[in-house]
């Protein structure tokens, strides 16, 4: 049964509500500069021969100031970030913005500054001829140049092409992704991405009503596509509510928790991998533990999302009053408004205000 928002309440002691949220592409937090200047940092550790072209940018990133020089490549990474984390079985989403660091850097090396930085897309995604020189190595001088991948181009091809060749092209494993990222520093604690307020508010709006009223309403859970990430969102959780004793962080390395977890005022981060939703359908009702009855999944990314419509076909949605499935496109480009809209069991979601109506949230402002 995949349910409606008119569908009736379950018993809070038999039945257990989900709203699932992921934390990235604005959902929970904006992580755009962060991932980008980490994904500098890292591939300038990585690959020495970078370093300097990379210097001007990762000062930029940090500063949140516009340097003429390189604002050409933000530009480019900002423009293709949304297909960086749409496939994160073997890279994580930072580690696919490393590969697009170095595949832009060598594109503008080949290019040899024949693509003019003007006109509506060449002062985005060229830099201006007359600085240009940092871009083209010696060996290169006096050689025809090549018209580098567009955006356009680079979006099309990254998950079906592009993320399988680079790293053999640069003979470097998601080992030695990650490894690059783990040891850059991002200006500490302060310069974690920036916190969606009005996400923040609903979590927590849900967690102290199930202490209001006694039950689980429903329990809000941060979900995480890659398992490197988890610390992040954890240390970008605990840090916004450092003065806030009562609400609670806990990390879920057992989906059992979130079936028997009688803890009030408490905000669950889930690794949700492929098989995470299913897996915990299937635990819905066994060994006497509580029912799922409703998941709402919010989701940043439509190829994500679309992984979750399978679910409308598992055995336990079919059960008379089995767990019921909702989903959401988070701020949905056009596309992804289409897709969502066209889908049965999603709609597009435009704001918290948006979401929290068709949940039937009562908000509490929480500040």
């Amino acid at each position: 049964m995949v349910s409606d928002y008119s569908s009736p309440t379950y018993e809070a002691e038999k039945c257990r509500d989900l709203l699932l949220v992921d934390w990235d592409g604005g959902c929970v937090v904006d992580t755009s500069s962060w991932r980008i200047h980490r994904a500098y940092k890292a591939a300038a550790l990585l690959w020495p021969e970078l370093e300097e072209k990379l210097q001007t940018a990762i000062t930029a990133v940090a500063t949140a100031t516009v340097d003429r020089k390189t604002s050409w490549l933000t530009n480019k990474m900002i423009a293709i970030a949304r297909v960086l984390d749409e496939d994160t079985r073997y890279f994580s989403a930072t580690a696919q913005h490393v590969l697009a660091v170095r595949l832009l850097v060598e594109e503008q090396e080949l290019d040899q500054g024949q693509s003019p930085g003007t006109g509506k897309y060449g002062s985005l995604y060229h830099p201006r001829q007359v600085e240009d020189d940092s871009y083209q190595s010696d060996e290169q001088e006096g050689m025809n140049g090549s018209r580098p991948l567009t955006v356009g181009e680079i979006t099309l091809n990254w998950c079906e092409l592009l993320l399988d060749t680079l790293p053999i092209k640069y003979r470097v494993r998601p080992s030695d992704l990650e490894s690059a990222i783990a040891k850059v520093t991002v200006m500490g604690v302060d310069y974690l991405p920036v916190v969606n307020t009005g996400t923040m508010s609903m979590l927590v709006s849900m967690a102290t009503q199930q202490a209001r009223v006694g039950s689980f309403s429903a329990l809000p859970v941060v979900t995480v596509r890659h398992d490197s990430d988890i610390d992040t969102v954890r240390d970008i959780l605990s840090n916004h509510f450092k003065n806030s004793p009562t609400i609670r962080i806990e990390v879920v390395n057992d989906l059992n928790r979130l079936l028997v977890a009688e803890e009030w005022c408490t905000i669950f981060i889930l690794h949700k991998a492929n098989t995470t939703i299913r897996d915990l359908m299937a635990k819905s009702g066994t060994n006497g533990d509580r029912r799922i009855g409703n998941i709402h999944i919010v989701e940043s990314s439509w190829a994500a999302l679309q992984g979750d419509t399978s679910l409308a076909n598992h055995p336990v949605l079919m059960e008379n009053g089995g767990v019921g499935l909702n989903l959401f496109a988070w701020s949905p480009t056009p596309e992804m408004e289409r897709r969502a809209m066209m889908c049965p069991w999603s709609r597009p979601c435009t704001s918290i205000a948006d979401l929290e109506m068709k949940l039937q949230v009562q908000h509490a402002g929480f500040e």
